[in-house]
């Protein structure tokens, strides 16, 4: 069995359902597929629908799974640093409509540069589940935490406001 977790947003995972229905009807996997979370959306025929709120059932499903597909939010990746199994991120994307902004595609990247199994396209996810690998989410925590947010900001720097800049006041009203 296959646990594909959707996560907890209130917007649609047509995208990541799509290439399920697509590798079901082609063949490409045979084995049952059981979703847990997402918005109540309606499932290709071949998914079987278990969903029970995504955290009571998760652990006990997980560790029954050959592998995990899910969504790359930060409420997933707590869940998943407490199970064995092998899982795949697929992140949510504004572009698809699929979350409100980006910081799934975000994270997604640092993750995938530290070792964590990303599925960017289909392709990506027909090679995970012909060889699932187990990524340690708990190499992250303590030193390596700090590697992770280095990470993050390296790629994403933050802009530093100069002290006298205009921007630094701009929207209260103050001028100098």
């Amino acid at each position: 069995m296959i646990l594909v977790h959707l996560g907890e947003e209130p917007f649609r995972f047509d995208r990541l359902l799509g290439w399920l229905e697509l590798f079901l009807r082609r063949g490409f996997l045979a084995e049952e597929l059981l979703v847990v979370g997402g918005d109540g959306q309606a499932l290709p025929a071949q998914l079987r629908d278990h969903r029970a709120p995504a955290g009571a059932a998760f652990a006990p499903l997980a560790a029954r799974a050959r592998a995990v597909i899910a969504d790359a939010g930060e409420s997933t990746l707590q869940r998943l640093e407490d199970v064995e199994t092998p899982f795949l991120l697929v992140p949510r994307s504004q572009r698809f409509g699929e979350q409100v902004d980006d910081h799934q595609v975000e994270l997604a990247l640092v993750l995938g540069d530290l070792g964590v199994p990303i599925a960017w396209g289909p392709g990506d996810l027909l090679r995970f589940l012909a060889a699932p690998r187990r990524a340690a989410l708990a190499d992250l925590s303590g030193g390596s935490a700090r590697a992770l947010c280095q990470a993050l900001e390296r790629r994403f720097p933050a802009p530093v406001p100069q002290v006298n800049s205009p921007e630094r006041h701009q929207g209260r009203g103050e001028r100098r």
